[in-house]
This record gives C-alpha cells, sequence and structure tokens, in this order.
C-alpha cells in the first residue's frame, strides 16, 4: 500500500488528517494521532481528495464520491462512462 492522496480537515472543533491508498481505501485519523477507521472506495488508487464542507470529494482513476469524516459515512457518484481516466476534479462553488 502507497499513500497518494491527503489533506488536512476539520469540522466541528476536531481536526482529521485523511489520507488515500493506492488501494482504494481512505484513512482518517485524529489530530492526536488515534486512528478513526478507513473505508473502501474503490480497486483503484485515490488520486485526489478535496474539502468540500462538511464533506471531502475524492476521486480515483474511474470513480468520484463523498465522504464525511466524522461519521465515516461514504456516497459515491454514479457516472455514464467511466471507460476513461479520472484526470483531475475540481468543485465549483458558482451556481448558474
Amino acid at each position: 500500500m502507497i499513500f497518494t492522496a491527503m489533506i488536512p480537515y476539520m469540522t466541528k472543533g476536531v481536526k482529521y488528517t485523511i489520507v488515500g491508498d493506492s488501494k482504494g481505501k481512505v484513512h482518517i485519523w485524529l489530530s492526536n494521532g488515534t486512528f478513526k477507521g478507513s473505508m473502501k472506495v474503490d480497486e483503484t488508487k485515490i488520486t485526489k481528495l478535496k474539502r468540500f464542507y462538511p464533506n471531502v470529494l475524492y476521486a480515483t482513476e474511474h470513480n468520484l464520491g463523498f465522504l464525511r469524516p466524522n461519521a465515516l459515512m461514504l456516497s459515491t457518484v454514479t457516472c455514464q462512462s467511466t471507460k476513461e481516466r479520472i484526470i483531475d476534479v475540481e468543485i465549483e462553488l458558482a451556481s448558474n
């Protein structure tokens, strides 16, 4: 296992370190070093983690989704065509 993405995150005064790995898992630690848990999100490596309060957006090579670190909850986004690799993701905050 190789760590492939990392992000610091804070919600409700609690600080977390969130790490994605090469096996498609997301691991969460509290700021004092206590391990909170892991979630398997895909079979391919985690390529990106982004804050989107109160969630964290994750991307793998073929999948997108959101996780809520304080509750260890996960929701995935169903993509119609995931034959091509996902290169990058950005969060658009402005609405049309």
